[in-house]
């Protein structure tokens, strides 16, 4: 009863949907200011409708209802509770679910306030209702949650991917789902502004601030996501430059510039380009859930394989795309008349920007040419990471170029001899590791040169009196220095990680680096889910004092016997130690992986500096617009 009931109430959210776009628009055409009132009660009626139904969903989970197709295949009697929860977004129509839940709920939280019409609020609702529409529709018929194993209900589910039984399912996908949701508000909103024919402050206050929380939570997806795959798949790498990875990569990239391009236009009144990132952000993120969900690439991260359904993602991310270009067209003309001639800060942040922007297109151009060329060909070529890595890299370094000069932008000299002195710096570090690689030359000047700026830029305030309007941007300075922490550990483990593949037992002992490491002993380790095979491995220095233990696992899943590698680890902030065992090669021996990571905490630890940045910017521009 209770899942018929969860598809009439998605029914009901599909009708709302509709109607939300429907009604207003009608009421746009008539000019009848009552039928643009009800997009609020709408609004609200989709909403209610998809919580209410989300709430049946985990509760066939929790309560193991195997009748429901969805719950069979991604859940078991041995799943934890905590699991069967995360499951709800951990396969296709669930994660779809979750999509038009948020974008519901965030949809509300954009109402009239000062320096908001109605009317204004009113055409947002209007055109989240096109999208709220659209992806109704493509769940209620193409991915129904609740469709039914009847008459024969199984006695037993199939079980979570063993790969997603791990607490990044918890967080990961939950963020970067939101991240996506942001980013069709800050379409919506888009839209509305053209459609009115000119942007105001506020629109842009609105935009901006939108934006920022979709980046953060686009961020956050994206650094546990990194530490998920680092954590989870057992060969301790961070990033592989995969196709769905891109996927979330892309849309982040251009929320990047998006975030500083508001900035711009809140200062010097130019628009276009704004317009432009706010309405590609999202569909690029609709791009990347077509390469997700439609099996057009094979890949670990893959929510679906379903060809049909991947062409009915990319029928409304034409449709999407064919009303952002004509609502942009027919409002550019406008756009310009309040445009000023822009300030040398501004000119070198749209600078910025742009090679930001070549940056994503990059990444798009590395991810989809082997699609499209396999496509027309018939043939398969692949593009991995060394043509990311030659392209992004001096992007990378260019864009922190760019950022630190608008840093200090009225004292040259400063910033001058300050990339002068990081040049020497990147020199000298490659230099003193008797190489001549490029990779990490540009990786210590980008960070270096970064964090230089920052300091310098405080050291200016404090001399000429002016640390106090510094508060405004402390959120920038801080998501700025965790960039730079980021890239210090992006180029430590790139460069100094040493890695060693050998044969231990029980009692067998092995130098790597600076540690010895000791195999203790084998042994079996049993939970609800699975059955495993752990290597105690000890962990001391040079001078055998003992730093700690390694855990590495072979797990063998109970519900559907599935094998997987769990690495075990050392952490610490200037260095990771990481194990990973491999197969059985005599009676007590196994192939063991061991690596030591210096500085790969940076990585997460400077993608949380740069979530609080963000969520700081968020906090001080709400107090700042309080006290307008």
């Amino acid at each position: 009863m209770f899942p018929e009931l969860g598809l009439y109430l998605l029914a009901i959210a599909n009708v709302s949907a509709v109607l939300l776009f429907g009604v207003p628009w009608l009421g746009r055409i008539k000019k009848a200011e009552q039928l643009k009132s009800y997009s609020k009660p709408l609004l609200r009626i989709c909403a209610v409708s998809l919580v209410i139904a989300s709430i049946i969903l985990v509760n066939a989970f929790l309560g193991d209802d195997f009748s429901v197709s969805y719950v069979a295949d991604h859940s078991n009697t041995h799943l934890a509770s905590l699991y069967k929860v995360a499951a709800f977004w951990g396969g296709h129509e669930g994660s779809m679910l979750f999509w038009v839940l948020a974008m519901s709920l965030w949809g509300l939280t954009v109402r009239q306030k000062e320096n908001i019409t109605q009317e204004f609020v009113d055409n947002y609702r209007m055109f989240l209702g096109l999208v709220l529409a659209g992806f109704s529709t493509f769940l209620l018929f193409t991915s129904n949650p609740f469709a039914r194993n009847l008459p024969d209900i199984p006695t037993q589910g199939r079980d979570l991917n063993p790969i997603l039984q791990d607490i990044g399912l918890v967080i990961h996908p939950p963020l970067l789902f939101l991240g996506y949701v942001g980013l069709a508000i800050v379409f919506a909103l888009a839209l509305a502004t053209l459609l009115k024919q000119r942007v105001e402050q506020s629109d842009i206050k609105l935009i901006r601030h939108h934006s920022i929380i979709a980046w953060v939570l686009l961020t956050g997806g994206n650094v546990v996501g990194s530490w998920w795959a680092y954590n989870e798949l057992g060969w301790g790498g961070w990033w592989f430059w995969d196709p769905v990875e891109n996927a979330s990569f892309i849309p982040w990239l251009v929320a990047t510039a998006l975030v500083h391009q508001c900035t711009v236009s809140r200062r010097q009144q130019t628009h276009k380009f704004t317009m432009i990132l706010a309405l590609s952000g999202f569909l690029l993120a609709l791009l990347g859930t077509f390469t997700v969900r439609s099996g057009i690439v094979q890949s670990v991260h893959a929510f679906a394989v379903d060809p049909e359904r991947g062409l009915l993602l990319l029928g409304l991310l034409g449709i999407f795309l064919a009303i952002a270009v004509f609502q942009y067209l027919r409002a550019a003309p406008l756009l310009s008349s309040a445009a000023q001639k822009l300030s040398q800060q501004s000119k070198l942040l749209v600078l910025g920007n742009f090679v930001i922007i070549v940056g994503a297109f990059s990444v798009i151009l590395g991810t989809y040419y082997p699609i499209i060329y396999q496509l027309f060909s018939g043939q398969s070529i692949s593009v991995g990471p060394p043509y990311f890595n030659t392209i992004f890299v001096p992007i990378v370094v260019l864009s922190v170029v760019v950022l630190g000069i608008a840093l200090n932008y009225r004292y040259p000299k400063l910033w001058a001899s300050m990339l002068g002195a990081s040049v020497l710096v990147a020199a000298g570090v490659t230099a003193y590791n008797d190489t001549l690689n490029g990779w990490l030359f540009a990786g210590v000047l980008a960070s270096s040169y970064l964090i230089a700026s920052i300091i310098a830029m405080l050291i200016m305030a404090a001399k000429t009196n002016k640390l106090s309007s510094l508060t405004q941007k402390s959120g920038a300075i801080i998501a700025h220095l965790g960039l730079a922490v980021a890239i210090i550990g992006a180029t430590a483990v790139s460069n100094f990680e040493e890695d060693e593949v050998m044969r231990m037992g029980p009692g067998q002992g092995r130098e790597i680096g600076n540690y010895i490491f000791v195999y203790e002993a084998t042994t079996n380790v049993e939970t609800n889910s699975y059955k495993a095979i752990q290597a105690n491995i000890q962990v001391m220095d040079i001078d055998e004092n003992l730093l700690g233990y390694l855990y590495p696992q072979r797990q063998t899943f109970k519900s559907n016997a599935i094998e997987r590698t769990a690495a075990g680890t050392n952490w610490g902030l200037s260095r990771d130690i990481y194990a990973s065992m491999g197969g059985q090669l005599s009676e007590s021996e196994y192939l063991i992986r061991i690596s030591i990571k210096p500085f790969v905490s940076f990585l997460w630890l400077g993608g949380g500096l740069i979530m609080i940045g963000g969520l700081l910017s968020i906090t001080l521009g709400h107090r700042r617009t309080k006290r307008c």
